[in-house]
């Protein structure tokens, strides 16, 4: 599993160390019994993997992804209430809370039961997560951080999150499960540009075509990530989507290979 991890996102290998080790302890039932199997909170800019790890997680795991994009719950009872409803029928998977942040302060309330009792009441109906693992994500504090080093920025996110979230809040959380993201430096998004071009060659391929690429496109990719470097990785994947599907249907072929040609990447 710490393979997976580490070939499905890059530049991060700190954090799936502590989140497979917690993942084995879930998995062979030896969590509190009070508890989760397992809760996070991803620190970190914009755009380094803190999603796309709950995704992969999921994915490994073969259980649900449960998310919750928390800048639409400013009112707490509407967030119980869609939690409630989200987690009907299923027996375990992982609960993703984007941006926890930007949901309503109440909501962080209920998780001090949630995440000491893995339990919640609503409607008068107890809700149990025992068999779930919650992560939450954040990018407080991480702004305007990028030129420090991981050490400096990772010290400067957590005396930000220690002003925001209540000690009772954070003291819910297993103490090396809050955990920083990296900032990428130019050879890791170079390395994260090819696993996305051959994703996304491997996701067109699926509708019968034939496709290559040359490595001279990856460095035009890799200029996207310095339009925006608060973005991270998310204008790299974004500019591949949107060149790779308009190059090929542009070409009017059915194969072929991504290169570079007057300046713009083509298939050839």
């Amino acid at each position: 599993m710490l393979k997976e991890f580490k070939k499905r996102v890059i530049g991060q290998d700190h954090i799936f160390n502590t989140v497979c080790s917690y993942i084995k302890i879930g998995e062979a039932g030896l969590a509190p019994d009070n508890e989760p199997r397992g809760a996070f909170l991803f620190l970190g800019p914009t755009g380094t993997g803190k999603t796309e790890t709950a995704k992969v997680m999921a994915d490994l795991l073969a259980v649900p992804l449960i998310r919750f994009d928390m800048s639409e719950y400013s009112n707490p009872t509407k967030w119980l209430n869609d939690f409630a409803f989200k987690l009907e029928g299923k027996e375990k998977g992982i609960i993703l809370l984007d941006e926890i942040e930007k949901g309503a302060k109440e909501i962080m309330d209920y998780f001090l039961q949630i995440l000491s009792e893995a339990k919640i009441t609503v409607d008068r109906k107890e809700r149990n997560v025992r068999n779930f693992y919650i992560i939450m994500t954040s990018n407080i504090g991480s702004k305007n951080l990028l030129d420090q080093n991981f050490k400096e920025m990772k010290f400067t996110v957590e005396i930000r999150v220690r002003g925001y979230f209540r000690p009772e809040f954070l003291g819910r959380f297993h103490r090396n499960c809050i955990l920083c993201f990296k900032p990428f430096d130019y050879d890791t998004i170079t390395e994260i540009a090819h696993l996305k071009v051959r994703q996304e060659i491997k996701r067109l391929e699926t509708h019968g075509y034939s496709l290559t690429y040359s490595e001279t496109i990856i460095p035009k990719l890799v200029f996207y990530v310095s339009l925006d470097r608060d973005l991270g990785a998310r204008p790299l994947v974004q500019a591949i989507q949107e060149i790779f599907p308009a190059a090929l249907l542009d070409s009017g072929k059915k194969s072929g290979r991504f290169d570079v040609r007057n300046g713009h990447i083509a298939l050839l």
